[in-house]
């Protein structure tokens, strides 16, 4: 589908490049390039079929470009991260310390605030509310796989 959308762009741009121009320019004067500046940038843009093409293709599509999907890498990131999550809560086990359940939701509790609070790096919220936020996101799965164990092993 993207394909034969990029395909007609790069027809239009051929065969009927006023109407691809034109485009070109109400795309950019909507985002606020008026008078020579315009000009300038599509000029710019138009000068090179493939540069045009992916203008088009970018601006009227809305395609962004993005790194290749390697199926592989992202396995394994996904297997390690999970790993490694899953070892926090089984430290206190394998150190044999007393209340062990305790420090086991003590450290994944901890975890979370502090990847919560990281996360608030990426997005609008402060660190405190970011990290209660995750918090209870985890707090929830938890009891989710608490509720479920109880209920399969009462199968």
């Amino acid at each position: 589908m993207l394909a034969q959308r990029v395909a007609t762009e790069r027809f239009e741009i051929i065969h009927e490049p006023a109407e691809e121009r034109a485009e070109l320019q109400t795309i950019y004067a909507a985002k606020g390039l008026e008078g020579p500046l315009l000009e300038a940038v599509v000029a710019q843009l138009t000068a090179d079929r493939e540069r045009w093409l992916r203008a088009m293709v970018h601006d009227e599509l809305g395609v962004v470009d993005a790194a290749p999907i390697r199926p592989w890498r992202q396995g394994l990131l996904v297997g390690g991260a999970f790993m490694v999550g899953g070892l926090i809560p089984t430290v206190p086990f394998l150190l044999h310390l007393p209340l062990t359940r305790l420090w086991a939701y003590g450290l994944t509790a901890v975890t979370a605030l502090v990847l919560g609070s990281l996360k608030s790096r990426y997005t609008e919220k402060g660190p405190l509310q970011a990290g209660l936020e995750f918090l209870g996101i985890v707090t929830g799965g938890t009891i989710a796989g608490i509720l479920l164990g109880a209920l399969l092993h009462a199968l």
